[in-house]
């Protein structure tokens, strides 16, 4: 989703963590992923940061802590949609091609090399 900075080990194309400035953008990406159940909002390392949690389990309070389930976001939030439609051609789509499980250079069955 465009994250490049802030993200765990510096790996934004696999991590649960990225440097978020509104927490409105937190509850964006959480709402677009499937695996995202809950998001966290704080400060960490002199940055704002959202992560990415499957539950509520050891959640605790703390202060200038922003947390929430996914449902838990402003009403009118949409989620992202990954990838454009009208780019895709011949059957292939952002899930053939982009999947995070391909790695950051995505499936190369889908590139003409160029």
């Amino acid at each position: 989703f465009g994250a490049t900075v802030g993200c765990f080990q510096d790996d934004c194309q696999n991590t649960d963590k990225f440097v978020a400035s509104s927490i409105e953008s937190c509850t964006k990406v959480c709402l677009s992923l499937p695996e995202c159940e809950w998001w966290v909002w704080g400060q960490e390392e002199g940055e704002q940061k959202c992560w990415f949690r499957l539950g509520d389990d050891g959640r605790e309070g703390g202060e200038g802590w922003v947390s929430g389930s996914k449902s838990c976001r402003p009403p009118d939030q949409q989620a992202m949609v990954m990838g454009n439609h009208d780019c895709w051609i011949d059957g292939f789509n952002y899930d053939t091609c982009c999947d995070p499980k391909f790695g950051p250079s995505g499936n190369a069955q889908c590139w003409d090399g160029v």
